[in-house]
Parts: C-alpha cells; structure tokens; sequence
C-alpha cells in the first residue's frame, strides 16, 4: 500500500489484529514518519521503496501538497481540477521502486488478502508488477484509487484499469468516495475481487 504516514495500515491494523500488514512509502520524511508510529504496532512493517513494474530508481515528484506527490509528474491541466498550486512540483527525487512480485518471492509472502493502493495514477504499472500474483490467484481483493480528471501524466485511465483486471478475472464490486468538480466525477476509490471471491457475494 502507499502509505503517505500511516493512517491505514493503522486502522487496518485494529480491524484485523491478526494479520501481517506492510506499508511502503518512497520518500525519506514520510518514511520516517511511518517508521516511528508502525514501530508501536506489532503486525505492522514498514518499507522505504515504491512499487512500479520494474525493479529500479525512477525520478519521484515532490509537489506544493505532499499526499499529491508521485512518480508521475503532473499534468498541466491539474490546476484547474484541485486548486491552484497544490500538485506545483517542488522538487524532484530518486527513489528506489520493486515489483510486487519480487516483494512477495523475498518475503515468501504466498497470499495477499488485501492489496491496497495510494499511488497517485500509477496504478496500472503497480498491477503489472503483481502480474505473477494476479496469474497465480494469489491476490483476493484489490483496493485502488482511481483518478478521472487530468492530472498526471500518463496516469492510469479507468478503462485501461478495467481491461487488466478483466484479463486477469477480477471484477468490480463498488465504488466508494466520489469526489466531483461540480457535477463532474474526478476520482473514486474501487474495489476489484478475484473471482472465486466475487462469486461468493
């Protein structure tokens, strides 16, 4: 999951005491951050890298407001979506990224339960790193965001989402807090299930 500071991992944490939960977060201060609070929860380690399709360092961008930040750099039109500034680049960084894949064959991790995801319209290349995962019916419940309006470039479209997920017998099951422009839908958060999970619902 990305985890920005920890809010997540932490109320999954209490919401299922017994599992084994990792939390990632790319950049050092946030990181840190997450470090210092999971060190307080038993079930819960942190991991400074990003997850992408490949193993390697890729360029980070640090914008005005931090929860925005990513490995895709903003798109021109993101102003006029979410406000004045607040995806402004600040700096750019290197951060190290691993396939969800090669995470799993480290940590001998044969099954997720939940996969969550915060990361900022890479979700698609973040996918693709589980694609052993996904092939191998190892992953039951993926949740995502997902953003609609123009905001990074090359972020994951909707469609593109949906068509990896199909291939790989995953199903929506809802959609969970809409945010709108006006009347105009500009993210959602999406629950996929595996479809032997779907078809006990």
């Amino acid at each position: 999951m990305g985890s920005y500071v920890v809010e997540i991992a932490e109320k999954y944490a209490k919401i299922f005491p017994e599992s084994s939960i990792y939390a990632f977060e790319p950049t050092l201060n946030s990181f840190h951050e997450l470090g210092r609070r999971s060190a307080q929860i038993n079930n819960i380690e942190a991991f400074n890298f990003a997850f992408s399709d490949t193993n390697k360092r890729s360029a980070f961008y640090l914008n005005k407001f931090s929860p925005t930040n990513s490995l895709l750099e903003s798109s021109r039109n993101a102003d006029k979506v979410w406000g004045e500034d607040l995806l402004d680049t600040e700096e750019r960084v290197y951060v190290d990224c691993r396939t969800i894949d090669s995470f799993c064959h480290d940590k001998n991790i044969q099954h997720i339960d939940i996969l969550k995801l915060d990361v900022q319209g890479g979700e698609l290349a973040v996918l693709k790193g589980a694609a052993n995962m996904l092939k191998d019916n190892s992953i039951s419940l993926i949740y995502t965001e997902i953003i609609f309006a123009d905001t990074y470039q090359n972020q994951t479209t909707l469609i593109d989402l949906m068509k990896y997920m199909d291939c790989n017998f995953f199903h929506i099951f809802y959609f969970y807090n809409p945010k709108y422009l006006k009347r105009r839908l500009i993210q959602a958060d999406l629950i996929f299930v595996n479809q032997g999970l779907f078809e006990k619902f």
